[in-house]
């Protein structure tokens, strides 16, 4: 049994968790307010591609989802997220907490570069 809150719990997401991922990072790559953005971990030891505190995480998701009525079941999505190996903590240390803790998705995590076409947001947006 895995005992460690910041690793994921299954080998590879399951299809409607990596879906749901893959809608959600397209959206926030598309994000005019730039939440995804690479950052220096805290002490600046680190760069971290891709990247948003676990609080602009929460904000973004309640603002773009109206179902989303509170930080807590925010919260709890984006931890399921990260249980099934969707995002990271950027230095595995910690579990999902709607604090200034940094996460990225796995495609970041492994250097993706690639920019949402104009077809990929359309199709996300759908998704929601």
């Amino acid at each position: 049994e895995n005992s460690n809150p910041a690793e994921p719990i299954t080998d590879t997401p399951s299809v409607p968790m990596a879906r749901a991922g893959w809608v959600l990072r397209t959206l926030l790559l598309n994000d005019a307010g730039g939440t995804l953005r690479d950052r220096k971990s805290a002490g600046g030891r680190l760069l971290v591609r891709r990247c948003a505190s676990g609080s602009e995480l929460v904000d973004w998701l309640m603002a773009l989802d109206p179902q989303v009525c509170s930080r807590q079941l925010a919260t709890g999505m984006w931890q399921a997220l990260l249980e099934e190996g969707v995002v990271f903590h950027a230095t595995a240390e910690h579990g999902f907490k709607d604090k200034c803790l940094l996460y990225q998705f796995w495609q970041d995590r492994e250097g993706s570069t690639s920019i949402p076409s104009a077809q990929d947001i359309a199709e996300a947006e759908e998704h929601l």
